[in-house]
């Protein structure tokens, strides 16, 4: 029961703090921390119009909230069922990374290092102290991370709108050290056909390739370490 309810208040609070995130970056981590520390002003509305405004985005992220909150709880419930003891603290971290960049890249489509870097030091940590995947198969997935972005440029002929961009790059090499390059592989081959599937129904073809990357990631992280 309490794995449910940490579960579901750290996905209850992801749209918020994307939207947060939305108002400070770009910036550096430090700068980010600092930032975050700050208690934010709530300006005094008077006009009506801006009073339905505001109270239509609280509604839309409470919604939001409670969306991802019930899928991060079953998530979370699913990990203490489905996966070793070990694994299930480095489970939780990954689950949780994952999701909050999903959310804040597809709300300003950026992938801030202030989560993709930690992610990548957390994976080689999970290698070293869960042994759930070689040290050696957590580097050689990070290696192909970085790879996978060389060969779409070169697949791309350069072009520059279809290159994957930074925080993209980082995020593939962070993935590489949980997953490894055979899991590496099973995600970013499920995100192909998710960013196609979300293409679709955003009815664009340009967007932010990380939330299918992650929910590619997420899929695989689960066929990998399932017990």
């Amino acid at each position: 029961m309490n794995i449910l309810i940490l579960g579901f208040v750290l996905g209850f609070i992801l749209p918020f703090m994307a939207s947060r995130f939305g108002k400070i970056l770009p910036a550096s981590p430090g700068a980010i921390v600092v930032r975050l520390c700050h208690c934010p002003r709530f300006p005094k509305v008077h006009n009506p119009t801006q009073v339905s405004r505001l109270r239509r985005k609280w509604l839309e992220l409470c919604m939001a909230g409670l969306g991802w909150g019930v899928g991060m709880a079953l998530s979370y419930y699913a990990v203490v069922f489905c996966m070793p003891e070990p694994v299930h603290f480095f489970a939780f971290l990954f689950i949780w990374i994952i999701s909050i960049s999903i959310v804040i890249d597809a709300k300003i489509q950026l992938l801030p290092d202030f989560f993709t870097l930690p992610l990548t030091l957390f994976g080689f940590l999970f290698a070293d102290q869960t042994g759930a995947i070689d040290m050696s198969y957590s580097l050689a997935g990070a290696f192909f991370g970085y790879l996978i972005s060389i060969v779409s440029v070169i697949a791309t002929g350069g072009s520059k709108k279809a290159e994957f961009g930074a925080g993209d790059v980082k995020l593939l090499i962070a993935l590489g050290t949980w997953l490894g390059v055979i899991g590496l592989n099973y995600a970013v081959l499920l995100s192909f056909f998710l960013f196609v599937l979300l293409s679709a129904i955003r009815g664009n073809k340009v967007g932010a390739y990380g939330p299918a990357v992650g929910i590619g990631a997420l899929f695989a992280f689960f066929a990998i370490y399932t017990k």
